[in-house]
């Protein structure tokens, strides 16, 4: 496509600004439909913009020239700006940091363009109508073709290979995606309004699957298997199932939709998340895998959607993202390896139940200024940060979970009001078990809060008006307890708490300016052995046993050093048998 060498010219950049330049700077035609004027065969290679046509109304066309930078990519390739008519037809745009611009412009045309070697974008239409692109082939490391704040433009028949996302359609309208191979991160929709995902997408591939936009759909039921991106928008009652979403931006968008189920897709090395649901009711995505990508499963704007079923693993952002929702629920799901098990901030009315988030990077669970918010049976565990953190919260219940051998507290609270923690497992952590700060009227009731490296539960400062009672406390480092807020009640007149250095008379002094006491105290005994962090055995370790079963002598010592080399128990503790094993509890007194 790029014009041949001996017929070009070289040229300074070129700026005309009105129809009227056309004319002075001697370009040939006269700017009518059968005979516009014409730049053409011109090689301009300089640092910054090429060619610059602005407020102009005359037919023109640019063609056949080679446009680059002589070092790193710099400059733009051509910008039009506020102009009608214009052509742009077999040029080769190269090394710039944008090839082709089209700004407030319309009926524009961009044919059969090679633009490359770009580190911005390759094509982008801003605030115009009625402009083509097609034909052209786009390649570089940022994103490909760009439309924004547009409206009624064609994109067809393009190969665009890009690192980047591929195609993005960002508050446009009536747009027309048709037949374009796309290679890298895909296609991304974004806006505020409808209008702004209701477009035409047919006949286009992502890396070599077919591209799935379905739009206004009822009472679907949809095989999905063969995409490689999928887009549900304004689709109701609708069933879609199976696909491998690979390498794009976001593996399945679902748009302003309402009872839908997105069901078994499969998804790895995606840039923003696996999946998206965004301004819809009643979605449920069951059954998905996100592997590697930015978030796994995010749910943002919408009302009552499930998660379920579901495994996020080693995203390099949030495994499952809840924002600006109210009653989302998260079920029998796994996020492991990522940058935060599961985050919610704005969402009401969340439940999360029987999940694990383990091996995270940061916090297993984070829960920022929601309300109303359940987790329940379910396990934050061995994550570099806290177990579960609330901050800002109203009215939340932890109930029947574990939150051990995580690198922060199992439970931290901070800015909190009305919450409550229940039956809950908190051992093993490096910081404190429970530690709250500037928290009020919250209840820490029925738990286990053993061998943690700080404080078992610790009040900071400005926690007032919260009952600690009938837990279970012992062998934590610094000390079992501390109490530095104020109004504090560490029993609840009848009942008071378990401690293993309780000494069997009269009431437990907390630690802390507060000055607590436990009225009514009970002793703790005895002291449970030490848990361990379960560690997953490669399944090809146990197969090899089998087969050397007759030689397993040595075998087995490599096989126990390996164990011994791989176990995260924080070391040697002496304990005496028949305490807890399990959920069993101990003995109490």
């Amino acid at each position: 496509m790029r014009p041949s060498v001996d017929v070009l010219y070289e040229h300074d950049p070129i700026l005309v600004q009105g129809d009227g330049d056309f004319i002075v700077q001697h370009w040939s035609g006269s700017g009518t439909p059968s005979d516009p004027f014409v730049i053409d065969r011109l090689n301009i290679t300089v640092p910054g913009t090429c060619i610059v046509i602005k407020h102009t109304r005359a037919h023109f066309v640019i063609r056949c020239c080679y446009l680059a930078s002589p070092d790193g990519p710099s400059g733009k390739g051509i910008v039009l700006e506020d102009v009608r008519n214009a052509r742009i037809e077999g040029n080769r745009v190269v090394n710039k940091s944008q090839g082709i611009v089209v700004k407030s412009s319309v009926g524009c045309t961009v044919r059969e363009d090679y633009v490359g070697g770009y580190d911005s974008t390759g094509v982008w239409v801003f605030n115009s109508r009625d402009t083509v692109v097609e034909r052209c082939v786009i390649e570089g490391p940022s994103r490909g073709t760009v439309i924004t704040a547009s409206s009624s433009v064609t994109v067809a028949t393009n190969t665009i290979d890009t690192a980047g996302v591929s195609l993005l359609l960002s508050s446009s309208s009536a747009c027309n995606l048709t037949g374009n191979v796309v290679f890298g991160g895909g296609l991304f929709v974004e806006g505020q309004a409808a209008q702004h995902y209701a477009h035409t997408v047919e006949g286009n591939t992502v890396n070599r699957r077919s591209l799935g936009y379905y739009v206004g759909l009822y009472g679907a039921d949809i095989d999905t298997n063969p995409c490689g991106q999928l887009f549900i928008v304004q689709c109701g009652n609708s069933r879609f199932y199976g696909g491998c979403l690979d390498h794009v931006a976001i593996g399945v968008y679902v748009l302003d939709s309402w009872k839908c189920t997105v069901e078994s897709i499969r998804s790895s090395s995606n840039a923003n998340a696996t999946a998206l649901v965004m301004h819809s009711y009643d979605i449920t995505l069951e059954g998905a895998l996100a592997n590697r990508s930015g978030t796994g499963f995010e749910v943002v704007s919408s009302v009552e959607c499930t998660i379920a079923g579901s495994e996020a693993l080693n995203c390099t952002g949030t495994g499952i993202s809840v924002a600006s929702s109210v009653d989302t629920r998260v079920v029998n799901t796994t996020a492991l390896g990522c940058a935060t098990g599961l985050k919610a901030v704005g969402a009401n009315g969340t439940e999360v139940r029987n999940c694990t988030f383990r091996e995270n990077r940061g916090s297993g669970i984070s829960i920022e200024w929601s309300g109303g918010v359940l987790v329940t049976d379910s396990t934050t565990l061995g994550n570099a940060g806290h177990g579960t953190e609330l901050k800002a919260c109203e009215d939340i219940d932890v109930l029947n979970c574990t939150s051990s051998w995580n690198g922060g507290n199992g439970i931290s609270l901070l800015y909190c009001a009305r919450c409550t923690v229940n039956s809950t497992r908190v051992h093993d952590n490096d910081d404190n078990g429970i530690r709250m700060r500037c928290v009020t009227s919250t209840v820490l009731y029925d738990n286990d809060v053993m061998r943690n490296g700080g404080f078992g539960i610790y009040l900071g400062v400005s926690c007032t008006d919260n009952l600690v009672y009938g837990n279970r406390i012992g062998w934590n480092t610094v000390a079992n307890a501390a109490d530095y807020g104020a109004d504090n009640s560490w029993d609840n007149g009848s009942l008071g708490n378990w401690w293993d250095d309780y000494t069997g008379s009269g009431t437990y002094a907390i630690g802390g300016a507060a000055g607590s006491n436990d009225r009514f105290p009970h002793q703790l005994v005895p002291p449970p052995p030490t848990d361990t962090l379960p560690v997953t055995i490669d399944p090809a370790l146990v197969r090899a046993v089998s087969v050397v079963s007759a030689l397993s002598v040595s075998l087995l010592i490599v096989i126990e050093g390996y164990a011994r080399r791989h176990d995260r128990t924080r070391g040697p503790r002496h304990h005496p048998p028949g305490a807890k094993t399990g959920t069993t509890r101990p003995t109490t007194t």
